[in-house]
C-alpha cells in the first residue's frame, strides 16, 4: 500500500485558501473564522471516510475510525491546522493532510486495522492567537492551568471566549484530559523546519526527542521624556536597557553552549514615538534545550543581568513566564519502527532531535509517541517561503502510513 500523493497536496492547497494575509503568507488562528471553516472542510472529508467526528471541551478536532477490536485503545496521529503570523502552508497542515490519506489508504484497499486510529488536529498548538502556545495537546494531557484561558488576543478576545465559537465551554476543558494508556501511540507527521535533513541529504528524520522551551518576557519600567529636552545623563531609557539586555541574551546562550538556544524576537515599547524617550519597554524571550537545567540556568543568568542593567540605569523590571513546555525523549519503540518503515520503503534516514516544540511531547505525557520529519528546503519555516518538495512529502507519508499500519496490528 501506498500514499496517492497527488490527493494530498490537493487537499494541502485547500485549506491553503483559508487564513491568506496581506504578505503572501497565512495567519490562521485558532478559533478564527478561517480556522472553522478549515475543520468542516476537514470533518466532510473524514465523515466521507466514515469517520467519527467530534471536537472535545478544549477546542481540539478529533475524528475516529473504528477497528476489529474497537476494545482497544486507539493509535493516533495528527498535527495541527493553525499557523504563525505570516506562516507557510506546510506547517501542521502536512501532517494532518497525510493523516487523512492513510484513511483513505486503508479505506481504499478494504484494511480495516485490529485498533481503532484517531485523527486530532490540536487546537491553539502555535499560540499565535492567543499566547497558549500547545494549549490543546496540554489540556489532554491533563497539564493545561486556568491562566491559559484568560490569555487575550490583539482585539481583546480571550481564548475562552473564543472557544464558544465551536460550543466549547471554557470552563469545562479539563474534561479534555485523557488518560495514559487511553491512546496506545501517538505519530507525528511534520516538516523539520531546520536544515539538519537537507544538509545530510537524508529523507527521513527518525525523531528520538523533542527540546523543551520557556517563552517569557521582562517589562522594563523607567520615565518617558522628550527626547529634545532631556540630556542624555538624565534620562530612564529603557529601550536602551532592553537593547543590552538582547545582547546579553546571545552572550549567556553562547556561553552556556549548544544545544541550547535563545531568542529575543519581540520588543515592545511605550509610548512607541520617535520623539519621545521610552518609558516602558517589554522583551520577550524564547529559550530552548534538550536539557530542563540548562533553559532554569539561561532564565537565572539573565535575569542577574537584567538586574545589573536595571539598577545601574535607575530603571526596574519585572520577569514574567508565558508558557514551557519540557523536553522530552520519546518512545524507543516507536522510534524504531519509523527507522525501520523508512528502510522498508527503501528511504534514508537518520536519528535527530527536534529544536521545535511540537504536540508529541505532549502527547508523550498519555501515550507511546513518535515523530516523522521530511527536509524543509533551505530550513525555511514560520514564513510564506516555507517549502517541501511533493517528493519529500510522499516519501513522509508513506512512512506514517507503514509506521501506523504497524502499531496498529500490534
Amino acid at each position: 500500500m501506498k500514499v496517492n500523493i497527488t490527493r494530498i497536496i490537493k487537499r494541502i492547497n485547500k485549506i491553503a485558501e483559508y487564513g491568506i494575509d496581506e504578505t503572501g503568507g497565512w495567519s490562521r488562528y485558532s478559533f478564527s473564522d478561517a480556522d472553522i471553516e478549515v475543520k468542516r472542510i476537514v470533518s466532510e472529508w473524514a465523515k466521507e471516510l466514515g469517520m467519527f467526528v467530534r471536537t472535545d471541551q478544549a477546542g481540539n478536532w478529533i475524528a475516529h475510525l473504528n477497528g476489529i477490536n474497537n476494545d482497544l485503545p486507539p493509535v493516533a496521529m495528527g498535527s495541527h491546522l493553525d499557523t504563525v503570523k505570516n506562516g507557510g502552508k506546510y506547517d501542521g497542515v502536512y501532517g494532518v493532510m497525510s493523516a487523512l490519506e492513510v484513511i483513505n489508504v486503508l479505506k481504499e484497499n478494504n484494511y480495516v486495522p485490529k485498533s481503532p486510529i484517531e485523527i486530532i488536529a490540536f487546537a491553539e498548538e502555535e499560540g499565535s492567537g492567543f499566547g497558549a502556545s500547545l494549549f490543546g495537546s496540554k489540556a489532554m494531557a491533563g497539564v493545561a492551568a486556568d491562566f491559559y484561558i484568560k490569555k487575550r488576543n490583539d482585539e481583546g478576545l480571550s481564548l475562552g471566549d473564543a472557544m464558544k465559537k465551536v460550543g466549547c465551554d471554557p470552563n469545562t476543558y479539563k474534561m479534555a484530559m485523557r488518560e495514559r494508556g487511553s491512546i496506545k501511540n501517538y505519530v507525528e507527521l511534520h516538516i523539520e523546519q531546520g536544515r539538519i535533513l537537507e544538509s545530510s541529504n537524508k529523507s527521513i528524520g527518525v525523531v528520538q526527542g523533542i527540546v523543551g522551551f520557556k517563552w517569557a518576557k521582562m517589562i522594563i519600567s523607567g520615565r518617558a521624556d522628550h527626547a529634545g529636552a532631556t540630556p542624555m545623563g538624565m534620562r530612564e531609557d529603557t529601550m536602551i536597557a532592553a537593547g543590552i539586555i538582547a545582547t546579553e541574551t546571545e552572550r549567556i546562550a553562547n556561553e552556556i553552549g549548544n544545544p541550547l538556544v535563545a531568542t529575543v524576537g519581540k520588543i515592545m515599547l511605550k509610548p512607541n514615538s520617535i520623539n519621545i524617550v521610552p518609558g516602558e519597554a517589554e522583551v520577550y524571550f524564547d529559550i530552548r534545550d534538550i536539557s530542563s537545567d540548562n533553559i532554569d540556568r539561561f532564565v537565572e543568568m539573565i535575569n542577574i543581568s537584567a538586574k545589573k542593567i536595571c539598577n545601574a540605569r535607575d530603571l526596574t523590571y519585572k520577569y514574567e513566564e508565558l508558557a514551557n513546555a519540557a523536553p522530552v525523549s520519546l518512545s524507543n519503540r516507536v522510534v524504531d519502527i519509523v527507522e525501520e518503515s523508512a528502510g522498508k520503503c527503501g528511504y534514508s534516514s537518520m536519528r535527530m532531535y527536534s529544536g521545535a516544540g511540537h504536540d508529541a511531547q505532549l502527547m508523550s505525557l498519555i501515550s507511546d509517541a513518535g515523530m516523522i520529519f521530511v527536509p524543509s528546503k533551505n530550513g525555511i519555516s514560520h514564513a510564506p517561503q516555507e517549502y517541501t518538495s511533493d517528493n519529500d512529502l510522499e516519501k513522509g507519508a508513506n512512512v506514517l502510513l507503514n509506521t501506523v499500519l504497524k502499531l496498529a496490528d500490534i
